[in-house]
């Protein structure tokens, strides 16, 4: 195997970004996370990261993108601007095999490397990995480093993470509970902080000036100076979660047991299913108490997760909603899953379908002030409600919803919104006891 001090191959480290490659290759660092801005090249270093740990250490290695065409496109097809690949960074007399479909490198040491998408999280568990870098961690699902990291737990592996920020979701807590621990290498680098080796910015003064042409100032403040604080770009409801917080509508509140728990349903593609449970109080107001998703698990398994919840905490349920859909048949079985939930003891109410999306964005942003979201039982889920946003479309306007990870929480937020409107939600679902004051869940004064 290769000594680390003939590595990185053709790459020369530029003076900001020797820290990070000391504290993971000399110091041997286990857990390293930054923040970055745009074109710090921090794929490109954490790239050469992981070839000399894959090439000291046999065992398999994943470079994980938000999606996996992101990562074709950044790592596996990229070339700086001397024209040299990504890919060139490997010695050739170490590459046994190249995979393009699968963007698969197998080293003659044994060692894989393979470029993967976060969203398909669910097709590395379970595989040993001794290595794992997490880009644009910000735009990713929360639910790719929850699940693959015991696997870096068993072998004693490494993390990295890198990222721009993305206001303050996932990304920005994760953060910031781990820059003060001495576990792990933390950074944050502006374009105030990176010069190259001749002591010139990486990004000058008229880059930047060049970018507000097609960049907004909050998203300059983002990409380039790393401000954590500035709302998502395109965001739907990130504004009103902002608020909530700042209106002391977000917290670990008690759940009152004398109000129904109702549930509200997206039902995605491969058994995907993202479902809110809210109690609905005698004042208006909607508490969000908990939120559950998860993939490739049978219809069963959704129903019996909402039994367990019941018996666990000793609530009655209320009603549950569903899109119009589930009342399709299915080829495989005849039935619908509005049928197999009935036979499950789950008696769905169909909630029409939205004509307008963006009348559906609407109606739930109009409801947000009666919103009060557990913060511990919800925490997935508001992670959701900060990233749901607009893609871009030509000329930097609106191109309908960016149909990524938080989607399907999110549109089952909506159903809650889109019920109200069509009349669902009715005064006799608020209280077991028969009414009376209800309390804030933040208070011990009557609302």
């Amino acid at each position: 195997m290769m000594s680390v001090e003939y590595l990185p191959h053709q790459f020369e480290p530029r003076p900001y970004q020797m820290p990070l490659m000391n504290a993971m290759l000399v110091e041997n660092k286990l857990r390293g996370f930054v923040v970055w801005h745009r074109r710090s090249g921090k794929d490109k270093t954490c790239w050469n990261i992981l070839i000399c740990k894959a090439l000291q250490r046999t065992g398999n290695y994943f470079y994980v993108f938000p999606e996996i065409g992101q990562g074709k496109k950044a790592v596996w097809l990229g070339i700086d601007k001397k024209g040299k690949s990504f890919i060139d960074h490997i010695p050739k007399e170490f590459v046994k095999n190249i995979n393009n479909s699968e963007l698969r490198i197998t080293l003659t040491n044994g060692s894989t490397i393979q470029i993967v998408g976060a969203n398909r999280y669910d097709k590395l568990v379970g595989i040993s990995a001794c290595g794992i870098i997490f880009s644009e961690y910000a735009v990713q699902t929360p639910f790719a480093l929850r699940y693959l990291k015991p696997s870096l737990n068993e072998t004693n592996g490494w993390l990295l993470i890198n990222s721009t920020p993305r206001g303050h979701n996932h990304c920005y807590k994760l953060f910031n509970s781990v820059k003060e621990d001495d576990n792990w290498h933390t950074s944050v680098l502006t374009v105030s902080d990176t010069e190259d080796e001749e002591g010139m910015p990486i990004v000058s003064d008229e880059q930047i000036e060049d970018d507000k042409h097609n960049l907004s100032i909050e998203e300059l403040r983002q990409e380039y100076f790393c401000d954590f604080d500035v709302a998502l770009a395109n965001a739907y409801f990130s504004k009103y979660l902002r608020q909530a917080e700042e209106q002391n509508r977000v917290g670990d509140f008690p759940v009152d047991c004398n109000l129904p728990v109702h549930s509200f349903w997206d039902l995605g593609i491969s058994d995907s299913m993202a479902i809110w449970l809210v109690q609905l109080g005698t004042n208006g107001e909607i508490r969000l108490i908990h939120y559950y998703e998860n993939n490739n698990q049978g219809f069963e398994h959704y129903i019996n997760y909402i039994h367990d919840y019941r018996n666990k905490y000793g609530y009655v349920l209320g009603d549950h909603y569903a899109p119009h859909d589930i009342a399709v048949r299915e080829l495989s079985s005849g039935q619908s899953r509005l049928e197999r939930a009935r036979k499950l003891g789950i008696i769905f109410r169909q909630v029409p379908r939205t004509k307008d999306k963006m009348a559906s964005i609407e109606h739930t942003r109009a409801l947000f002030s009666k919103f009060y979201i557990h913060k511990t039982e919800c925490q997935y889920g508001i992670d959701c409600i900060m990233e749901y946003h607009a893609k871009e479309g030509i000329n930097g306007a609106h191109g309908g919803v960016d149909h990524n990870w938080a989607s399907h929480c999110c549109d089952a937020l909506q159903l809650i919104a889109q019920a109200r409107i069509e009349g669902m939600l009715t005064s006799n679902q608020h209280n077991l006891s028969g009414g009376g004051i209800h309390q804030n869940p933040w208070s011990s004064e009557p609302v």
